[in-house]
């Protein structure tokens, strides 16, 4: 029959967790040093760390803390321990830049695939702007839809961004009505 044995433990940090062991037909076998969700004390140290899991999660940050890890110009620590952002540098595409004065299309931009890219317009216009794409190098085009329904739809200026995961993927604003005014658009990755 087997036995649970616990022993409370502290870490390099004083936070209170749990080691198991566990004895079967007279053999002892030590499980894994596990820290356990609820099993940090802040009344077993010097009470600068929280109770539970953010704990146990401050206390290993601590131990790795000194690998110097950096996002940006941010290091990571305790107090900032996760990555708000990875930045993957300049993307090497070149910006599609242009201006419509009347019905049609912008220039087509292709992005990497997985990457984020920008779409914007500028300027003092009165018309209607679709993000469009084309699975086909540009001879069919298609709004952006959810539930059948034109996600990017705009009548004034704008600054978006969009993720394709799919290779060659080309992107155009469609002007579907015109005005007045100049539409100054930009499709950066």
């Amino acid at each position: 029959m087997a036995t649970q044995n616990n022993t409370q433990v502290r870490d390099g940090l004083g936070a209170l967790v749990t080691r198991r062991s566990y004895d079967k037909d007279g053999a002892r076998a030590d499980a894994p040093f596990i820290p356990e969700i609820g099993e940090t004390s802040d009344s077993a140290w010097d009470g600068t760390s929280s109770a539970g899991l953010i704990g146990i999660l401050k206390a290993i940050w601590t131990k790795l803390g000194g690998i110097g890890l950096k996002v940006g110009a941010s290091a990571l620590s305790v107090t900032n321990p996760m990555f708000v952002s990875l930045s993957n540098g300049a993307s090497g595409v070149t910006p599609v830049t242009g201006s419509l004065s009347a019905t049609g299309y912008s220039a087509p931009f292709t992005p990497i695939p997985g990457r984020p890219f920008n779409f914007t317009a500028t300027g003092t216009f009165v018309g209607t702007l679709v993000l469009e794409r084309s699975f086909d190098g540009g001879v069919t085009m298609v709004a952006l839809t959810a539930l059948g329904s034109p996600l990017y739809t705009f009548t004034g200026p704008f600054s978006e961004s969009y993720t394709e995961d799919e290779s060659g993927v080309q992107y155009f604003i469609h002007c579907t009505s015109y005005t007045s005014g100049t539409i100054n658009y930009r499709m950066s990755a």
